[in-house]
């Protein structure tokens, strides 16, 4: 396929992306909605022709309960995904134990870091 294609299924995609977002929103939990208190992750599968998980654009779409800041960039380069993911499980789903403790593979033998820029305090 070329380019127009790609982009193509990358704007359907989206569209159906957005399209769920608006239902979420629209129904509410209390004084807030499911969009608020739930967290949906997009992304693309590569940057260009590059595959790198440092590089690829992605976003977080929903409050997290409230555990997650919003109406934010940022800058995700230097940062394992593993370290995206274990944040969200731990910090904004409070889950632990097996499976979660040792998510994703440490690569370097370096530590999970927490991803507290996406944390409301």
């Amino acid at each position: 396929g070329d380019q127009n294609e790609f982009a193509t299924m990358c704007w359907w995609n989206t569209g159906k992306v957005a399209s769920l977002c608006a239902k979420l929103d629209a129904v509410k939990e209390g004084d807030k909605s499911i969009l608020d208190n739930s967290v949906i992750w997009f992304s693309g599968c590569m940057h260009g022709s590059n595959h790198s998980c440092s590089q690829f654009p992605m976003t977080l779409i929903g409050g997290g309960g409230g555990k997650l800041k919003t109406d934010q960039h940022v800058v995700f380069t230097k940062r394992w995904l593993r370290d995206l993911h274990v944040t969200i499980m731990k910090d904004v789903f409070a889950m632990s134990g097996p499976g979660v403790d040792d998510f994703g593979i440490a690569r370097a033998n370096l530590p999970y870091m927490q991803m507290k820029e996406i944390l409301n305090a």
